[in-house]
């Protein structure tokens, strides 16, 4: 089962990471505020796709879901 899209009353979406989002979760992971709450740590592109990867594996297992908000979110590292 793929995790679903959530449409919030706001506009904004809540998805699950896609390969293709791999240079903003670096771009994200160099925030400290992103830091302190989520460890996150990915230094390059290939480490980005690498934890996309595993994100999704997770969800196949039913062991987690994680992903970015979409649309008129203000992001700092833009």
């Amino acid at each position: 089962m793929d995790q679903p899209v959530l449409g919030l009353p706001s506009g904004l979406e809540l998805r699950p990471w896609r390969l293709s989002d791999a240079d903003v979760l670096v771009a994200a992971s160099q925030d400290p505020g992103v830091r302190q709450w989520n460890r996150l740590l990915v230094e390059t592109p290939e480490d980005a796709r690498r934890r996309i990867e595993r994100m999704h594996e997770r969800w196949r297992a039913e062991l987690s879901a994680i992903g970015p908000s979409r649309d008129r979110m203000a992001r700092p590292w833009d």
